[in-house]
């Protein structure tokens, strides 16, 4: 991130080799970035979404992604 950047909003895939999704969570909040970060994974098991949260993640989505869901999220995350 460059200090003159404007992210609104962060769509985080949780599996990603090497740096997975809840390191990279924490560190964007370290780095004080204040935007949403919905977390996605393939991971749909009881606890994942807790997992995200603890990590940083302001919500969560399970794959298959669906596209309305979606939507709706980033709009209620990102349009206030």
């Amino acid at each position: 991130m460059k200090a003159d950047e404007i992210i609104d909003c962060i769509i985080l895939d949780m599996q990603m080799p090497r740096l997975d999704g809840y390191r990279t969570a924490s560190r964007l909040r370290r780095m004080d970035f204040t935007g949403p970060i919905i977390a996605v994974t393939a991971e749909a098991m009881d606890g994942d979404s807790n997992r995200c949260i603890a990590s940083g993640c302001d919500d969560y989505l399970s794959k298959p992604i669906d596209a309305n869901k979606l939507l709706r999220l980033v709009d209620g995350l990102c349009c206030d």
